[in-house]
């Protein structure tokens, strides 16, 4: 799976995202305004920041993507570290006006070939890795 996220977020778009959640959840406008009026605060801020925000809500897209995954049983692996613009180019994402995040491989283990399928998980401890006040 790619997650992608727009490079610019227009007036256009907006109105469209808020029009859905009209007709979707039946709300009288004055509720949808105070949504609006911050999204329209990502409007021409820029493309560096834009995808800053963006990727930020593709991350979140990923979390819920790998944990449906596994209650599913479906393996799965997020990815980083590869060429966002060879795959923008390859999928012709730029001209979408989309770039690429991150990836998440899924499909299932193979425990006669795939010796790490038997492996334990090497994971830090709860103590190490969380601060209980």
């Amino acid at each position: 799976m790619v997650f992608a996220c727009y490079t610019a977020i227009t007036p256009k778009m907006l109105d469209e995202y808020e029009e859905r959640i009209l007709n979707v959840r039946k709300l009288p406008v004055e509720k949808v305004k105070a949504y609006r009026q911050m999204m329209n605060g990502i409007v021409g801020i820029g493309e560096e920041k834009t995808l800053n925000w963006a990727a930020k809500q593709a991350y979140i897209a990923l979390g819920f993507a790998l944990a449906a995954a596994a209650v599913e049983e479906i393996d799965s692996v997020p990815i980083e570290g590869f060429s966002s613009t060879k795959l923008d180019e390859l999928l012709g994402l730029k001209e979408r006006g989309l770039a690429s995040v991150c990836l998440m491989a899924i499909g299932y283990r193979n425990e006669e070939t795939d010796y790490n399928a038997k492996l334990p998980k090497v994971r830090k401890s709860k103590e190490a890795l969380f601060e209980f006040f």
